[in-house]
This record gives structure tokens, sequence and C-alpha cells, in this order.
């Protein structure tokens, strides 16, 4: 049994993921360099396994492979078998998700990953289930033939040099800048364009399967000239907004949909997707003033306030995705016997017809909201409500007016989320991050200032302080999130970043000096901490992290780049103060990572952004 004094050996105290693979049979690791070593001296490869608390998949994987005793004597005897939480150690889970894109075309949680000792990729993958399926080989047939091969000459000195390959994608991908022409004067046209002509037209989004809150690339196209440009944009927000992504009921928004319709929710519901796409939608109602997308921020913080806020200030990491069956169903769907220990994804927020029935005791009631919210009753299948009909469609539909439509559908909501509290809820981890709430407190005062509102004003400064109070020692931020236990894990580069922007949204919005002078410290620890050259490292300048490169990423993903919003907090600060640590720092590093831009126009939003108002600052200057 581990305990959280053993470095090498995840503990209770390492957050909620590592927590429940402690009681697994398989003997885990903890990532860093004697587990390496223990690697080397036994020469065998080590399993790499890389989740989240909320991950229905993570814990799917585990159930049915980690908790098996079988596997685990397989994987205790021939590798070296290692677990990491994403969210405590994003740094790793950046290096080995970009050879898993590169190599695969596809990434993803759980990471799985068979590693040389040297801790260099030879496999990759994410889910694999414990048989063989048409798309994926079986998990334990796969390592019993990674363990046969590594100790067969020929191949293994084939698969060492794949490995050395591979982890040259890393460094490519995240730490290389490319020879390219500077083109800065039209990137944000060329993103824009590239982003119009790749857009889905008829359901909003991009692509053609999974649909994900592109929240950067639609600010983008808000800030881009051009009627064209910002109608992609607000009709992306108005799939989001109609469409299953978002909690009908409970307010707040998913990770993403499974389908290019926005019907398939993967129902995940973590502060940084709903902060991002609060932050979405408050760039939509400013650039073309609709008041849904105002109504869409106010849920969403509304929704954070009451299922994710904390009695000390601050918000929780996030919802799970799964939970047992309701006892009014089964697992396939129809009425009657659920209620057991298996858990499904969704299965908290869909609902049958025969459900809502149930619930509202009111046919006509039932039939209204199963018109507006699209459940039908199609083999029973629960189904996550979206916006299915208008209310002029269901006035006409049901012979009532407009009015009394919304006031049914506002009842019967009610009734409905009070109903769905009572079923068995997903797990919810309980951490507090710090640079998730420093998003949050931008998106909060941001919106404060679009939307004149004091109340999101209030709730900005108080997470803001909360954040400072629990991890800001006076010099820099002592930790990566907040438990019961105290303060845990490495600050990194987004933290310092997203915590900076918060503050000086803090600033525009009430004009008070305090949240400038966290700014400017927070500022400073940035530039000391990660700057070195022009270049911004997302680990701390010193640390070994026992990584293949060093990461410098740029591109956006739910949440924008750290290093652009790293950019933009040191210029900002830069106009602001008189420190000399600030200056030319930003200028610098924006010229370092430019060309990377031209190199992947739809992974650079927010840095050609900030690239342009750079250059607009410079003009005005001049």
């Amino acid at each position: 049994m581990s305990t959280p004094s053993d470095p090498d050996r995840p503990g209770d105290g390492d957050g909620p993921y590592l927590r429940r693979r402690v009681n697994d049979p398989v003997d885990w690791y903890s990532w860093g360099r004697g587990t390496l070593e223990t690697a080397r001296r036994e020469d065998v490869p080590i399993f790499l396994s890389i989740g989240y608390a909320t991950s229905h998949w993570c814990h799917a994987m585990a159930e049915e492979s980690f908790r098996d005793d079988g596997v685990a004597e397989l994987l205790n005897e021939a590798f070296v078998p290692v677990v990491v939480d994403r969210d405590r150690r994003p740094d790793l889970d950046l290096v080995y998700q970009a050879i898993c894109r590169v190599a695969t075309g596809d990434a993803g949680w759980p990471l799985s990953a068979w590693l040389t000792p040297a801790g260099k990729p030879f496999y990759v993958g994410t889910y694999f289930p414990p048989e063989h399926e048409d798309w994926a080989p079986g998990f334990t047939a796969l390592l019993e033939l990674i363990a046969e091969k590594w100790h067969s000459e020929p191949v293994r000195e084939a698969l060492e040099t794949r490995a050395e390959e591979w982890a040259g994608y890393a460094a490519e991908a995240l730490s290389t800048i490319p020879d390219t022409a500077s083109t800065a004067d039209d990137r944000v046209d060329r993103i824009a364009d590239l982003a119009v002509r790749t857009a889905d037209t008829e359901h909003g989004g991009w692509g053609t399967g999974a649909k994900f809150p592109e929240a950067a690339r639609i600010e983008l196209l808000c800030a881009a000239d051009g009627e064209g440009r910002r109608s992609v944009a607000t009709r992306t927000l108005d799939a989001m907004a109609d469409g299953a992504l978002h909690d009908h009921l409970g307010g707040g928004f998913f990770r993403s949909c499974a389908d290019r319709e926005w019907t398939e929710p993967v129902c995940e519901k973590t502060l940084p997707v709903n902060a991002a796409i609060a932050r979405a939608f408050l760039v939509g109602y400013r650039s073309v003033g609709d008041p849904c997308y105002a109504d869409a921020v106010r849920g969403t913080v509304d929704f954070l306030d009451r299922e994710l806020s904390t009695s000390e200030g601050g918000y929780r990491a996030g919802i799970g995705e799964s939970s047992r069956v309701p006892p009014t169903r089964t697992v396939d769907g129809g009425a009657g016997d659920g209620g057991g220990i298996e858990e499904v994804p969704g299965a908290y927020y869909g609902w049958t017809v025969e459900e809502a029935e149930s619930v509202l005791q009111d046919t006509e009631a039932a039939a209204l909201v199963c018109d507006r919210f699209g459940i039908d009753g199609d083999a029973g299948e629960p189904r996550a409500p979206r916006i299915a009909a208008s209310i002029d469609e269901l006035a006409s539909a049901h012979s009532l007016e407009p009015e009394e439509v919304e006031e049914r559908l506002d009842r019967a909501r009610r009734t409905l989320r009070a109903a769905r509290a009572e079923r068995p809820a997903p797990r919810r981890d309980d951490r507090l991050f710090v640079g998730w709430n420093g998003f949050a407190v931008r998106t909060l005062a941001e919106g404060a200032e679009v939307l004149s509102d004091d109340d999101l004003s209030r709730r900005a400064t108080e997470t803001l302080r909360s954040v400072r109070d629990r991890v800001w020692d006076g010099e820099r931020l002592v930790g990566r999130y907040v438990d019961d236990d105290g303060v845990h894990a490495d600050a990194y580069l987004d933290d310092y970043a997203f915590v900076a922007a918060g503050a000086l949204a803090c600033v525009r919005t009430t004009g008070d000096d305090e949240y400038g002078q966290f700014a400017e410290d927070v500022g400073r620890g940035l530039v000391e901490t990660f700057h070195d050259d022009g270049r911004l490292s997302f680990v701390p300048r010193g640390h070994d992290h026992c990584l293949l490169t060093d990461p410098q990423p740029t591109g956006d993903r739910i949440l924008p780049s750290s290093v652009a919003v790293s950019i933009e907090v040191l210029a900002t600060l830069e106009r602001l103060t008189d420190d000399d640590v600030f200056e030319g720092v930003a200028g610098r590093v924006l010229e370092t990572y430019s060309p990377r831009i031209d190199a992947d126009l739809l992974q650079h939003h927010t840095l050609a952004l900030v690239g342009r108002r750079a250059r607009a600052d410079s003009e005005k200057i001049i």
C-alpha cells in the first residue's frame, strides 16, 4: 500500500483520481526519476496511464482492466506501471497527448502509452477495451504482445527507433519554432477566412463529426471585420445555446457533443468549459447584442454558483459524466429496474417520455415539454433536452398563447430539475484549481463590465481574493490546486497567466488598485519563474519534471493558450507600471512564437489576436 510520503507512489493525498487508483491491484508508480531508474534497472517498458477525475472512460478502463487481478499481475511483472492525474501534471499530458495526436491522429483520455525506460513512447492510444473490438485491440492481448516483443532483439530495436522518432514529435509540436516568413499583418483575417470556409453552415460549429465549443475561434470571428464572419460565430453560439450541449434544466454547458447535430452531449460539466463558453457568449453579446447570449452567460454563472461554488469562495473543478441509472429506468433506457451499481454516461441528464409524464403528472404539460426539448418515444431511449421547437411553434401546435407556453415550460422545468436532483448524482471533483478559477474571475469581471452587472463584479472579486488568500505567499503561487488537506502540486504557466488576467479584469471593472497590485505581483512572478530569453516555458524553470521536451504551448484548447494570455498580461503590465521587469518582455515573446501561427492557423486564434492588439497599441504610440 502506498503512502503520501513515498515520492514514487501515488497516495491518498494526491486527489480523487489517484486516490481511487491506490486500491487497484496494479502496483502503480508515480512519474519521476526514481520510476524511470526502476524501469532501466529492471529492463522493462513503462506503461503510462493519464486520466482525470470526471472522465467516464478513465473510470471505465480502470474498472474493466486495472482492477482485474490477471491484468494487474501482467502489468506488475512485465512493466513499470505509472498513473498520472492529468490535472495535477498538465505538463506530462501536454507532451504525450502531442505525440498521440501526431502518431494516431487522435488524442484524449485515458491516455495509454508504452514507453522505453527513458520515457520515450513506442505505442500510444487512449481507451482500450478489455477484449478485442473492431476499433481497438484488447488491452490484455496488447500487454502480452508488447511484453513478449520487448525481449525480442530485432523488434525491440525497431521499437526504440520508433520511440526516438516519436519523442521528436513532442519537441516539434511544443518546443520548436518554425522557420517561416512573417505575415503578421493579415493573420487574423486568414484565420477568420479559414474558419468560415471550414464551418458547418447547416448545424453550426466545425466539422461533420463530434462538436466542441471553440471559444477562442468564436472570439476571433467576432473581432474580425465582416458580417459573414460574425454570422458563422453567431450560428455556432445559437447551436450551442439550443443544442444538448446546454443543460436546459440545470444551466451550464457540457464538455462537447458526440455528433454533428449537437444532440448527444458528453455530460461532463467542468469549471474551465463553462468559464470559456460563458466568455464566448459575452463576446457574442458585445458583438451583436442578442439578449439570448446575455441570458446564457447569467444562466451559466448561476449554475457555477449553485453547483460548483465553495463556502470559502472560489469554484470546484467539475462534475463527472457518469452516474448510476435512476431506479425508474433500466440500463437500456426503458422503465423498470434501474438503480443498480452500474454507472452509465449521461444517465443523470436524460429523459424519456414516460419519465416526464410520471414526474409532471400532467399529460398536456408533458407533451409540451417533450415537444420543446426533443424528448421522443423512440424505444424509450433517454434524451438530453435540447430546443427542438420554438415558443411560437409550440403555441400554434398546442393552441396556446406564447406567454402561456413560456409560463408552463418554466413551471415544468423547475419540477423536472427538482426530480432530477433526486437521481443518483455523478461524482464531483471538489478541488479548487488556481488557473481555472483565475479564468473564471476574468469571465465574471468582463461580464460585469459588458452586462453592467454589479453582482458579477462582486463574484469576480470574491473569487480572486479567495485564490489570493489561499495560494499566494507574496512572491509566488504555492500550488496548483486546493482541497480540504491544503495546497498541492506545482503551479504552472497557465495558473500565473489566468490569475493575472483575472486580476487585471477586476481592475478594469472596479478601478481598485488592490487588484492591480496583485496582477503586477503575479506578473512579476510569471516572468521570474517561466521566462528566459524571449521564451515562456510551461513548467517552472529549474524544476526537474522529467520531460522529453520543454513544453511551450501556444495553441488554444478549451481555454486559450497560456503563452498568448501571458503575452497579453505582460504587455498590459508594461503599459500600466514602471517595473523594469516587464520592459520589452511581451514583445520579445510575441516575436518568438508568431511563426507558429502561420504553421497552424486554426490552433492559434488567441496568439493572432494578441499580436494584432500589440501592433495596434504600438501604432498608437507612434
